[in-house]
């Protein structure tokens, strides 16, 4: 599974994006030490930030970014590998109603800053297989991951924009709490993963992600 999926299937609703750093460790026996596991640890956070254009600098965004209000970090080492994950989120609501039956959905909540409802994005990725170590060691599995195809958006009604879009049969805001709810059928012709982002505004322009919650429709 791609990141936000994992995040959807263990309760996640907010936007999350993760970094993927690891030092692999030749003919050694004995398990590291501490020391030698949290100076790998320094080296690899130094990489993400300074020598990461092989990855369009996508690891440093992440650290650097001030969408994201929350970070998770797992350590795995033995005596041939250290691994660090970092999962970023962005916390901006506060849920009263996250509701998904089907292709329904129903949000409500409060923004935890002055946002307004901008727009929400679909997008779309084949049910994850079980992959083996050799397929994972292959594209496109060794590489970043991206958020699948852009089926759409969901707007306000009378609103409009360059992509497919639907209406939101509920789309209301008053100060701070807002209702969104819409049905994306006509976008999901096929068995898959549909995944939904909700994009907000804030008041200086910049649109922030605030949802990356997937739906698993097996037929």
């Amino acid at each position: 599974m791609k990141p936000y999926m994992r995040y959807t299937v263990f309760g996640g609703k907010n936007f999350v994006e993760e970094n993927v750093a690891a030092t692999f460790i030749i003919g050694r026996s004995t398990i590291l030490s501490f020391e030698e596991v949290k100076s790998d640890i320094k080296d690899l956070e130094y990489q993400m930030m300074h020598n990461d254009s092989s990855s369009n600098w996508g690891h440093r965004n992440n650290i650097l970014s001030p969408e994201h209000t929350h970070v998770n970090i797992g350590i795995f080492y033995s005596n041939n590998i250290v691994v660090v994950v970092q999962d970023f989120e962005n916390v901006m609501v506060n849920w009263q109603t996250f509701d998904i039956k089907n292709t329904t959905v129903s949000f409500k909540g409060r923004y935890i800053q002055n946002f307004i409802s901008y727009m929400v994005i679909m997008f779309y990725d084949p049910l994850p297989t079980p992959l083996t170590v050799d397929q994972l060691r292959l594209p496109p599995y060794n590489d970043g991951y991206s958020m699948g195809e852009k089926l759409g958006a969901v707007l306000n009604r009378g609103y409009q924009t360059d992509i497919p879009y639907i209406y939101a049969s509920n789309w209301s805001q008053f100060g701070s709490d807002f209702e969104i709810i819409f049905n994306f059928s006509e976008f999901a012709k096929k068995v898959g993963v549909y995944t939904i982002v909700l994009e907000v505004e804030a008041s200086d322009g910049h649109l922030y992600d605030a949802t990356s919650y997937s739906v698993f429709i097996k037929g």
